[in-house]
């Protein structure tokens, strides 16, 4: 048997009609016969009576029935407006489901169970949801039953199955529910021997508990759209929230960079004009006469003092820009500890003497002779906590120590340089910032004792890209400790040095005079100061020197000597950067003619692969300009050493 749900919507209203029609007839058939006897029978009363009495028990049967109808019906009214006030109020789907299961069970006093639709593999298939009075089992069991008959009419009208078998009984009877956008959902059953015919009470039933489980699948769907739409929205204002911030954050860090920025380029002015101010200044003094030796010798070390500072600077600013480009080379050479320290010493030597500072070199316990790092970044990180800590004391004595930071036993063994002073000191508050760029602990530092504020910060780029690290210690008014800690590389065969006969020795090296040289040397520059400069320091050292004014001079000259009665070059200090004929191309020049003598180039170009390009060119070595006298004569002496055993040919 099958009705549709047009039919179980309507099947209560047709037994309202039907037994309200009933009464009516029933009066009209007593009016009738009362009035037949009343007008035939003289003493008809009785009959009359009988007749009346037959006509109010009908009616009141009428009315019981229709009575017990209306409070089923109610009743069916109230329990469905229960279950949906539970849906609606937030129950959960399963929950809600297990009450509409038992409602279908108590109302057909069968077994029920609320069953959903699955596609797995390309096939629909029914699975039990809820279910009242029946196993879960016998509930899938019977469920694949259905879902192997015609399923599509499940949802179409209220059908019943037989066959069965089991203890689901042999038959049940079944009405499907689709979602809001109309599509088949599942379906509520009703099991056993109550579903054998599909009665008008039963097909209510489950029309009401289908259009229940359609309302809570909506409401939970609903629910979960909305839940997924808050969590959406509350994503995105996190998100908003946190572009704000960032951009919040940037905004403040745009702001704090071109204010230190800002305040860097306007100290760098100051910086810069200062040195040349004294250079100038100094320059137009010894340009008039009657001056005295001593008071020229000061001008002159003012202006060297000026240069030496100028140059710190454009270095710092070189350095910093090339570290921030990631285009910092690091080298791995052997170089001796010693020696970096003592160097660096060296050079800040004069500046501690100017201030009355006692400059003390110490070395703790054995170090290693030798070890595989990159000479010139130690030295230029140990040359900037030496001149910090000598700027920033008044009194005392600044102490530079070198001794093992791990045992030399150690799989990564690393050494140790220590700048400790009894300067101003640093509060603590400024330590965290003391390694960034541009700034110093305050600005007042910047006033008083000079500077970018770049120094500190080239020093922690160049420990951790050397593979180390540096840390400072500090009590305002007591003084500072800067540590600079460096892999040694390995040291298992590198023979090992105690401290003061460390030192004794280098200090012998020191004490030695300044490089005497011999040889002719081919200067070729096309600036006359630095022709007049260079030529003037080799010539107080020993050498022969001639000058050429630009690159093709220099080939021509220097072929020309191969045939003169002095003897060829033994050596060319080559400028990079000249007229007609480049330093490059007039090496090149020089070796596609044969010429074996050492090429040493001198440029003023900051490039990081700038001494890579020269040699490529066939020059033999790299100098870079302004080079200090000591620096230009060792490497004059060193390659004039060498040159000494190579031939002279030209082809």
């Amino acid at each position: 048997m099958r009705l549709t749900r047009h039919q179980i919507a309507t099947s209560q209203r047709a037994r309202k009609g039907r037994w309200i029609a009933l009464a009516l007839l029933a009066q009209a058939a007593v009016l009738v016969i009362v009035a037949v006897y009343s007008a035939n029978l003289r003493s008809g009363w009785p009959i009359a009576t009988a007749v009346t009495t037959c006509m109010f028990v009908s009616v009141l049967a009428s009315f019981g029935q229709l009575r017990s109808g209306q409070r089923a019906v109610d009743d069916l009214r109230d329990e469905r407006t229960k279950i949906l006030h539970d849906i609606v109020s937030g129950q959960p789907l399963a929950t809600a489901l297990e009450a509409i299961a038992r409602f279908v069970a108590d109302r057909t006093s069968a077994a029920s169970a609320v069953l959903l639709l699955e596609t797995r593999g390309g096939r629909s298939l029914l699975r039990p949801i809820a279910a009242s009075g029946i196993s879960q089992d016998d509930a899938s069991a019977a469920a694949a039953r259905i879902a192997s008959d015609s399923l599509r009419q499940t949802f179409e009208v209220a059908t019943t199955y037989g066959g069965l078998g089991g203890d689901v009984g042999r038959s049940c009877a079944v009405l499907g529910f689709r979602d809001g956008r109309g599509e088949p959902v599942g379906c509520v059953a009703v099991f056993g021997p109550a579903a054998v015919e599909l009665t008008h009470t039963i097909g209510q039933v489950l029309a009401t508990a289908a259009d229940l489980v359609a309302v809570a699948m909506s409401r939970t769907s609903a629910d979960a759209a909305t839940q997924s739409l808050i969590e959406d929205l509350e994503a995105r204002n996190a998100d908003l929230e946190r572009l704000r911030k960032d951009a919040e954050e940037a905004q403040i860090k745009a702001e704090s960079a071109a204010s230190v920025k800002g305040a860097f380029l306007a100290n760098m002015s100051h910086e810069l004009r200062t040195p040349m101010t004294a250079i100038l200044g100094f320059a137009d003094v010894l340009d008039h006469s009657g001056m005295g030796d001593e008071e020229r010798r000061e001008h002159l070390n003012s202006i060297r003092r000026a240069g030496e500072h100028l140059l710190a600077l454009i270095n710092d600013v070189l350095d910093i820009s090339k570290i921030e480009a990631g285009k910092m080379v690091i080298e791995q050479v052997d170089v001796s500890p010693l020696q970096l320290m003592c160097d660096a010493v060296g050079m800040l030597k004069g500046r501690a003497e100017a201030k009355n500072i006692a400059l003390i070199m110490r070395c703790d316990g054995s170090i290693p002779v030798r070890m595989r790092s990159d000479p010139t970044r130690v030295r230029q990180i140990l040359i900037n906590l030496v001149g910090n800590a000598v700027k920033f004391t008044e009194r005392g004595e600044v102490c530079v120590r070198v001794a093992m930071a791990t045992a030399a036993g150690d799989p990564e063994p690393k050494l140790m340089f220590e700048v400790t002073d009894t300067g101003i000191g640093i509060a603590s508050e400024a330590i965290p910032n003391l390694f960034s760029a541009f700034t110093q602990a305050d600005g007042s530092m910047t006033r008083r004792y000079g500077g970018t504020g770049l120094g500190l910060a080239i020093c922690r780029r160049l420990c951790e890209m050397l593979g180390g690290s540096i840390s400072v210690e500090s009590s305002p008014g007591k003084g500072s400790s800067f540590r600079c800690v460096v892999p040694t590389g390995p040291l298992n065969d590198v023979p090992m040095v105690a401290g003061l006969e460390a030192l004794a020795g280098r200090h012998a090296v020191q004490a030695s005079g300044p490089a005497t040289l011999k040889g002719r040397i081919l200067v070729a520059d096309d600036s006359v100061d630095n022709q007049r400069l260079i030529a003037f320091h080799l010539k107080r050292a020993g050498a022969d020197v001639d000058v050429a004014v630009n690159g093709r001079e220099a080939v021509r000259k220097a072929l020309e000597s191969l045939n003169d009665r002095r003897g060829a070059f033994d050596l060319i200090l080559m400028d990079m950067q000249m007229p007609e004929l480049d330093g490059y191309q007039a090496t090149a020049a020089l070796r596609a003619r044969g010429w074996d003598a050492p090429i040493v180039a001198l440029t003023a170009n900051g490039a990081e692969n700038e001494r890579e390009r020269c040699l490529a060119s066939g020059c033999d070595d790299f100098e870079s300009k302004p080079v200090s006298r000591d620096d230009l004569l060792d490497a004059c002496k060193r390659w004039l050493e060498r040159s000494v055993l190579l031939p002279r040919r030209a082809a």
